[in-house]
């Protein structure tokens, strides 16, 4: 049996019939729109997904590749649940019921269990135009280039990491270039195979800042944010 770290390199090397899909909660929505991409049934561990829209996307998705989509809830067939139906009747009609889920760990809201959704933010050098203040990765749009390609093509440039989908348009804004001319940048939300490593080329430093937080960006920057929080429901 192989191995692979790379779940699209193994979607495009394996004959599969079927897929279990055990990863943190951010990255579930690319694996299944992989699997759907090559025609693999999926059996996905809970949650579904991280967001109402999230869940109603998968389900079209899948329903369009002609894929079986499938939940599972590992406690499902627990000893502890199922008792309860084979003693109902001698309870009665239940008026309260009280139930408590313990983590072992310091902080709940912390770890691969809550909304990962981040941005990435990266620090110009402090003698350069605008120097210091943090921006979203990007760059320009070449001669003939596509705008997804040019995306793509920043985004490893500026930052070493692999764009692995594209996902929402959070619109544009403009801006005067430090050599004076007028600029646009349009901006978008995507996923990367992985958030590290970070390899800068033109920055001094680069953060991973929660959508809940208000980062150290421009006015424009923050409302690019406000519009994918809007969007995302975060």
């Amino acid at each position: 049996m192989n191995g692979y770290t790379d779940f699209h390199e193994m979607f495009r090397s394996e004959q599969l019939d079927m897929v279990v899909v055990t990863v943190p909660h951010h990255i579930g929505r690319t694996v299944i729109e992989a699997a759907a991409e090559h025609r693999v049934h999926v059996l996905k561990e809970k949650p579904f997904a991280t967001t109402p829209r999230e869940a109603q996307e998968l389900a079209k998705r899948c329903e369009e590749s002609g894929i079986q989509l499938m939940v599972t809830l590992q406690r499902r067939f627990n000893p502890i649940y199922t008792s309860f139906t084979q003693h109902a009747d001698r309870i009665g009609t239940p008026f309260v019921v009280d139930a408590q889920y313990t983590l072992h760990i310091a902080d709940p809201s912390e770890g691969w269990r809550v909304d990962t959704a981040k941005a990435l933010l990266l620090q110009r050098p402090e003698d350069d135009f605008m120097g210091g203040i943090f921006e979203l990765p990007g760059g320009k749009v070449g001669l003939g280039e596509a705008l997804d390609t040019a995306l793509v093509r920043e985004v490893a440039e500026e930052t070493g990491l692999s764009v692995s989908a594209i996902r929402d348009y959070l619109g544009s804004f403009d801006y005067q270039s430090g050599s004076g001319k007028k600029s646009r940048q349009f901006n978008f939300a995507v996923d990367v195979t992985a958030p590290e490593p970070v390899t800068l080329q033109e920055h001094d430093a680069y953060a991973w800042t929660a959508l809940t937080e208000e980062p150290p960006v421009t006015d424009a920057v923050k409302e690019v944010l406000s519009k994918y929080r809007e969007v995302r429901g975060v």
